[in-house]
């Protein structure tokens, strides 16, 4: 019997005004490859909009990641 749930998970960038964007980007394409690298690449999904502080940028993510499941 098995019973777990499966689970995709979305994975989004976040910057700051200290904090630089193409770091974040950076930051965020390496967890990815390192997951993909010890787990089934189809469980993650890499969302392309990197939020830097503005709640436009957050909904852009939300819905981005809501279309990929």
């Amino acid at each position: 019997m098995n019973n777990i749930p499966k689970v995709k998970l979305g994975i989004v960038a976040v910057s700051r005004d200290c904090f630089p964007e193409a770091l974040s980007v950076n930051r965020r394409k390496a967890l990815v490859e390192a997951y993909k690298a010890k787990y089934d690449a189809e469980d993650i999904y890499e969302c392309p909009i990197c939020i830097v502080e503005s709640e436009i940028h957050m909904v852009q993510a939300l819905e981005d990641i809501k279309k990929a499941g």
